[in-house]
């Protein structure tokens, strides 16, 4: 008995799948690592709702002794494979492979990116992945030290592990340090792509306060000062008592010119 899957579009299928024509079904092949590579880079494509990834290979050998090396492009870059093949679609797995270690080594970067910029989210996210993943909450431990200036260095335990962070002039500062200690090594493992959500949504979330902040200061820098003036006791005023002024001597004047007049 095997699991067959029906299908409506086969002409974007990646190799690693047979077309039963009789059945209009899906087989998938139990393939070797080194022959997934393409279906992996295609996987993370389609994730993102990007463009398929596109190949292209040039013989640099001869045509007896065939030298391939395969470029692909992919999101508006092209990698370009640093090895050359006998086969065609041995260069093509090659060059997917490192196309998408590339693309997951700029992925990490960016989403540590915010962790190094400001420390304030780590211990929500670190708390949020672990009531996604069903797991104990981290464990802090921030004893200070015996010095005549007070540092702290914090560590946790979290899911079976000890991570222990940078010193610190303050114990929420190092528990946050800690926590970006965990971070760091969880991008590093399975749970990366689920805690790099979380910490791409907290960026978000950080750019949006950014600029809701700049928008305040700019509006208030915006606001022009009112014009203050002096009365005739000396005293500071405001424009809506000059204007009073002008209007009362205005009518004076007119009255006055009247009576000469009369």
């Amino acid at each position: 008995m095997r699991l067959t899957v029906f299908v409506i579009q086969i002409d974007c299928l990646s190799d690693s799948f047979l077309v039963d024509d009789k059945n209009l079904c899906l087989v998938c092949l139990d393939l070797p690592d080194h022959l997934m590579h393409k279906n992996q880079l295609q996987e993370h494509t389609q994730k993102l709702g990007l463009p398929a990834p596109v190949y292209r290979s040039t013989n640099e050998g001869f045509p007896h002794a065939p030298k391939f090396r395969s470029a692909v492009l992919v999101d508006g870059k092209e990698y370009v494979s640093k090895q050359m093949f006998s086969h065609k679609k041995e260069a093509e797995q090659e060059v997917a492979k490192y196309a998408f270690d590339c693309i997951m080594r700029r992925i990490k970067d960016e989403r540590c990116k915010l962790i190094h910029q400001d420390i304030v989210f780590c211990k929500s996210i670190l708390l949020e992945f672990a009531t996604k993943m069903n797991l104990t909450p981290p464990r802090y431990t921030t004893p200070p030290s015996e010095n005549q200036q007070p540092v702290f260095v914090s560590s946790l335990v979290f899911d079976g592990k000890n991570y222990t962070g940078e010193v610190a002039k303050s114990k929420k500062v190092a528990e946050q340090l800690a926590a970006r200690s965990a971070i760091q090594s969880l991008l590093g493992s399975d749970a990366k792509t689920v805690l790099g959500d979380m910490i791409k949504a907290k960026r978000k979330l950080h750019d949006s306060l950014e600029r809701d902040v700049s928008s305040s200061q700019q509006r208030t820098t915006n606001i022009p000062d009112p014009a203050v003036g002096f009365n005739s006791e000396g005293k500071t005023d405001f424009p809506s008592y000059h204007a009073k002024r002008r209007l009362e001597f205005k009518h004076g004047e007119q009255k006055r010119v009247r009576i000469i007049r009369n």
